[in-house]
């Protein structure tokens, strides 16, 4: 069961990449999304990328701690 539809503006990288699980186990990610850093997106949550469902493999806050980077949220999906 999923939590009420949210739309979220994103970066989408459609490229393959060996990630690793919430368990520790390497899985393949075909599509990472960066997203506004307050942005929530656990794992395993159903994600709509260019019409194409797929799923929330894991996910990492990229914060700088009020550097001056492009803090972010990214979301690996399978």
């Amino acid at each position: 069961m999923y939590g009420e539809q949210v739309a979220e503006r994103a970066f989408i990288d459609e490229k393959r990449r060996l990630v690793r699980d919430s368990e520790g186990a390497e899985v393949v990610s075909e599509t990472t999304v960066i997203m506004r850093l307050d942005a929530v997106c656990p794992a395993e949550s159903r994600v709509t990328v260019n019409g194409r469902i797929t799923y929330a493999i894991v996910s990492a806050r990229q914060d700088g701690a009020g550097l001056p980077t492009p803090d972010h949220l990214e979301v690996a999906c399978q």
